[in-house]
C-alpha cells in the first residue's frame, strides 16, 4: 500500500502518518481492525452499563490474553516509551511471576506445562488452556502492572486487549445460567440486558487463538495471564522484537506457520 493512501485502520490519515510500519493484511492490522469495530459497536449501542471510568476492580484479576495481543502491547510500548520501559515492565512482570509461583506452585506448573498437541477436551488439558480457574487465585492483591499507580487508570488503554475492551460492557456468548460478573455486579444474568451484544464478533475473537495454518491444519495458540508472558519474554527481548516484526509484516496464519517450522527444526 502506498504511504500516501488512507491508512487501513480507517482513521482517515495517510498511511505514513498513522501505521507506516504495519502491512495492511498483517496480523496486527487485522487486530487493529477488530479493536476498532468492537469499540465502535460498544460506543453505538452501550446503554446503562454499570462499568465506569474510575473502577478498576477487574484489574486485580488474572485474565488470559492471546500471544498476538501481548506482542501488540509490547510493540506499542516500545514505540511510545522506548526499550527502557519495555525492560522495566519485563522486570516487574517477571517478579510478579516469581511471587505467583512461590504462592501457587501447582498453578504455576500448569502454566509452564507444554500443551502443544494436547486435545482441549482431554482430561486435565482444559486447565492448561484456561489457566487459573480457582476464583481465590484469579484475584490478586497486586493489580495488573499496566494500572497506573497514581491515576488508577489503564496505561495501555488505547491498545488494551479484547477482554479488557468488552468485560462488563459487552458479551460474545450470552449466558443462560446465573453468574456473577464481578464482585460489584453479582446478578450477571439480569445485567446482560444492559450489555452490548457482540455475538457478531465471536468468530474474530476466537481467531486470536484458533488459527488455520496451511499444511498444519487448525492451530490453537495458548493464552496466558500478562505476568506469564513476561516470564516467557524475560532475557529474550531480541526474540520479542523478532516476533513483533513478523506480526507487523505477515498474516496470523503465516506467523504461526513460521513458529511451527522453527519448532520442527
Amino acid at each position: 500500500m502506498s504511504r500516501n493512501q488512507p491508512c487501513f485502520c480507517g482513521s482517515g490519515l495517510k498511511t505514513k502518518k498513522c501505521h507506516p510500519d504495519i502491512e495492511s493484511n498483517s496480523a496486527f492490522a487485522n487486530l487493529i481492525r477488530l479493536y476498532k469495530d468492537v469499540d465502535t459497536a460498544i460506543a453505538d449501542k452501550a446503554g446503562s452499563v454499570k462499568c465506569r471510568k474510575g473502577c478498576y476492580f477487574c484489574c486485580h484479576e488474572h485474565f488470559n490474553i492471546s500471544p498476538i495481543e501481548f506482542y501488540y502491547i509490547m510493540y506499542n510500548i516500545y514505540k511510545r516509551d522506548g526499550m527502557d520501559k519495555v525492560l522495566e515492565l519485563t522486570e516487574k512482570g517477571y517478579k510478579f511471576w516469581n511471587d505467583f509461583k512461590a504462592k501457587y506452585p501447582e498453578d504455576a506448573a500448569n502454566l509452564e506445562a507444554n500443551a502443544t498437541g494436547r486435545n482441549f477436551h482431554e482430561k486435565g488439558a482444559a486447565r492448561l488452556f484456561m489457566g487459573i480457574e480457582d476464583d481465590r487465585k484469579r484475584f490478586s492483591e497486586t493489580p495488573c502492572i499496566f494500572l497506573d499507580d497514581e491515576t488508577k487508570s489503564c496505561s495501555i488503554y488505547e491498545f488494551r486487549p479484547f477482554i479488557c475492551r468488552v468485560f462488563g460492557v459487552g458479551y460474545t456468548i450470552k449466558m443462560d445460567i446465573p453468574f456473577g460478573l464481578c464482585e460489584l455486579i453479582q446478578d450477571g444474568l439480569e445485567y446482560q440486558k444492559e450489555m452490548v451484544d457482540l455475538t457478531d464478533y465471536r468468530d474474530r475473537e476466537v481467531s486470536l487463538t484458533v488459527v488455520p495454518v496451511k499444511d498444519f491444519g487448525v492451530v490453537l495458540e495458548r493464552g496466558y495471564p500478562f505476568f506469564y508472558f513476561f516470564k516467557i519474554q524475560y532475557g529474550k527481548i531480541d526474540v520479542t522484537l523478532k516476533k513483533i516484526d513478523e506480526y507487523k509484516k505477515f498474516s496470523h496464519s503465516e506467523v504461526i506457520s513460521m513458529k511451527i517450522q522453527r519448532m520442527l527444526k
